[in-house]
């Protein structure tokens, strides 16, 4: 398995963000605390605390979601993305969900509108690594 580095994957973040500001005119999308972490004990390719202006990256469990080691980068950019408009749709509406608003914001932002990972590989990977070693 080849993952994502730290620096690649907040690479990819800033760049997002900077799109994203200049498309949308907010200035507020660069002063989100982003995490990167490798871990791959976490359920999800990517998690967002938007009371707290917060996202976290999991590009391990990107790496592990595709059979395709240059998707991963493509994966991230799109849970980025998806988090930020977590974080822009409880700025507009107080709400943090995956109703009709979040969905227009998701697609305004250019992520896909809805949760998305392929666990079959992520828990093949945890069943090899965790109990059979």
């Amino acid at each position: 398995m080849r993952t994502v580095s730290t620096l690649a994957c907040k690479r990819i973040i800033r760049r997002v963000i900077e799109e994203l500001e200049e498309e949308h005119g907010v200035d507020y999308l660069s002063e989100v605390d982003i995490q990167v972490s490798q871990r791959t004990t976490n359920r999800r390719l990517a998690t967002a605390w938007p009371n707290r202006m917060k996202i976290a990256i999991y590009p391990k469990l990107h790496a592990l979601s595709t059979p395709d080691p240059r998707a991963a980068k493509e994966y991230i950019e799109d849970s980025v993305r998806h988090e930020l408009a977590h974080i822009h749709h409880y700025l507009q509406t107080g709400r943090s969900n995956h109703d009709a608003k979040w969905k227009e914001f998701a697609l305004a932002f250019g992520a896909r509108p809805e949760q998305y990972n392929n666990w079959t590989q992520v828990k093949a990977y945890r069943e090899e690594r965790f109990h059979n070693g």
